[in-house]
């Protein structure tokens, strides 16, 4: 048998490719943690924990650091709770904000992110369940509600 022959008979290798979230997927990944950790009014330190745990769990805790993911989420910790001082609560375009990953295997990630940071406290909110529902939405993970 030759090489040609005997590398045609073989069957694919059986392992799967995973592709990790770019700069996008991330900073939209960090920006809803941080509206979800303060959409009960205030970031509880099980929370921050709670995204770490989702970081590391899903491989991209080492690949992005933890000083540098903590500092960027205190950063979006400030922004949000600068709007909220500001009397403005809610995100101010959130389907635009999660364009870049809607509808991407991304926005599932974002997604679950943004569910673990909400049930690390051990109570789901209603603002928090309100916020769950606006993201999927947004992220093109169920259709939005159509106007009466």
């Amino acid at each position: 048998m030759s090489l040609r022959e005997s590398t045609r008979s073989r069957q694919p290798a059986g392992f799967s490719v995973s592709a990790r979230p770019g700069p996008r997927a991330f900073d939209s990944l960090i920006t809803v943690a941080a509206e979800m950790a303060l959409a009960d009014g205030e970031a509880q330190p099980a929370e921050h924990l709670a995204l770490l745990a989702f970081l590391r769990q899903h491989d991209m805790l080492a690949t992005l650091g933890r000083r540098a993911t903590l500092d960027r989420f205190a950063a979006a910790l400030d922004t949000v709770a600068a709007r909220h001082a500001a009397g403005e609560p809610d995100a101010p375009d959130l389907a635009g904000m999660l364009r870049p990953v809607a509808g991407t295997q991304a926005a599932r990630l974002v997604a679950r992110a943004a569910a673990h940071v909400a049930a690390a406290d051990g109570a789901l909110h209603p603002r928090e369940l309100a916020l769950l529902h606006s993201l999927h939405a947004a992220l093109g993970l169920i259709r939005a509600e159509q106007p009466a």
